[in-house]
């Protein structure tokens, strides 16, 4: 992966759209308009020509994935110019004199032209490009010398760093205060991504507005067409390590989660719930847990996208619907008819991510995982969905119907009628995976849940 990181002199934003709306995040076309305008200031060279070579495969590649500070719109309100200059060709007397009328000092607004001036300001003046793209050294090398020559990012009053650099993609990092944001086709989106064409686009607009051919000069300004592509720039799906640990003041009996996660749903409604995955997170993993559910974590998705149309459909998360969550369990644990039992102590480890990410190449279930009743479907599905999300099918070591460990039981299933079974499931990979994995039917209300094993736990 090619990470490109912009780095502003001072926290704010104000590159424009045609439409004079600010251009938040920056669009794929502009990074790549800036990289070829650094590519070309560069001296006739090797590293010229590595540069654009560099510019032409990220082209080709898919849109970038983009983490991005918190951002504010600032709302700055447009100025005005007066339409008072002689342009070449207007100084007839006549013509001169009506350009020049103010109304007798009055400014009458017709002699006036609006200008944008929308801007954000940043929670941190950073923020980064990632393209799954494979370049040789001296094309990286090439890209990273045009970049240097980039004198601001946005407008000319956004003075900007920016770098180029190789990194794995799974060590693209969220950090402080950013977002992930990964590109979905949109139509309808102002956003524009780039395609094969964009450079070919970019060179008739250069030649058309600095050539001295008077023949050139009158051709008309190219519009991108097929030369972008409409894309609309959304929240990643949340993953487990971005979420909201939630921790309980009294744990809860496992073979209760589902009861409580579906009474929870109901609680905040269809239109909220459907919004967030929740994460029972259990006592489990040596001799002495008893799997008893002490948190929960609240993953937000906060978009959906229409499979034939590619539309964004439904808004952004509502900062305050974690709290709604939290209070309903809170609410429904504290209620005289649930099952819960002692109080929470401290269960640091279950806290932490890694108990849950990994990465790892062994994974056992903490929740039963419901499926078709027959091993051979079970298997089957488990290995397709793997195989889809992580390019890897495991090895399933164990597939059974018995709880075979202190920390797994049944559990309830009021209101399903499906016919699943409940597995206990381990499964071996040949490499390292990195989860959430949450794995068979009915997962939002507890159910498929799965933690990583060291080797040496695995090997027990």
């Amino acid at each position: 992966m090619i990470v490109i990181d912009v780095e502003w002199l001072r926290p704010m934003f104000h590159g424009l759209r045609g439409d004079g709306s600010v251009d938040w995040p920056p669009s794929p076309v502009r990074l790549l308009g800036a990289l070829i305008s650094g590519a070309y200031s560069l001296p006739e060279s090797a590293d010229q020509v590595a540069a654009l070579e560099a510019v032409t495969a990220i082209s080709a590649a898919p849109q970038p994935e983009i983490l991005v500070p918190e951002s504010i719109d600032l709302e700055i309100p447009d100025t005005f110019t007066e339409g008072t200059w002689a342009p070449e060709g207007k100084t007839a007397a006549g013509e001169l004199k009506k350009l020049l009328d103010l109304s007798q000092v009055d400014m009458d607004t017709k002699s006036r032209d609006a200008k944008p001036q929308g801007a954000v300001a940043l929670s941190r003046p950073t923020m980064t490009y990632g393209i799954d793209v494979s370049l040789s050294r001296a094309q990286v090398e090439g890209l990273s010398s045009a970049a240097r020559l980039i004198p601001y990012f946005g407008r000319s009053n956004d003075p900007a760093v920016v770098s180029v650099h190789q990194e794995p993609a799974e060590s693209l990092s969220v950090g402080v205060n950013r977002r992930r944001l990964i590109p979905v086709s949109s139509p309808q989106s102002p956003t524009r991504g780039w395609t094969a064409e964009t450079i070919a686009w970019f060179d008739a607009n250069y030649e058309r507005t600095f050539s001295e051919a008077a023949e050139i000069k009158a051709i008309p300004l190219s519009l991108p067409g097929g030369a972008v592509q409409q894309v609309q720039y959304v929240r990643a799906r949340s993953s487990i390590e971005n979420a909201d640990s939630i921790l309980f003041e009294r744990s809860v009996a496992n073979w209760g989660v589902p009861r409580l996660i579906r009474a929870v749903r109901e609680s905040v409604g269809s239109e909220v719930s459907q919004r967030w995955s929740i994460t029972p997170l259990t006592l489990s993993g040596s001799l002495s847990a008893d799997g008893r559910c002490v948190g929960v974590r609240l993953a937000a998705h906060d978009f959906e996208v229409d499979p034939l149309t590619g539309e964004i459909l439904g808004g952004v998360v509502d900062g305050q619907e974690s709290g709604r969550l939290i209070r309903a369990f809170d609410q429904i644990i504290g209620g005289s008819d649930f099952p819960v039992l002692g109080r929470v102590v401290n269960p640091k480890h279950t806290l932490d991510n890694s108990t849950w990410i990994g990465p790892a190449r062994y994974w056992v279930s903490t929740t039963p995982l419901r499926a078709f009743p027959d091993e051979r479907v079970l298997r089957n599905a488990i290995e397709t969905e793997c195989d889809r999300r992580f390019g890897q099918i495991p090895s399933i070591a164990i597939a059974v119907q018995d709880p075979w460990l202190s920390w797994q039981s049944r559990w309830g299933e009021q209101g399903i009628t499906d016919g699943f079974g409940q597995w206990w499931v381990s499964l071996g990979f040949d490499d390292k995976i990195t989860g959430p994995l949450v794995l068979g039917a009915t997962t939002e209300w507890g159910f498929g849940v799965f933690r990583p094993l060291s080797d040496a736990e695995a090997s027990l």
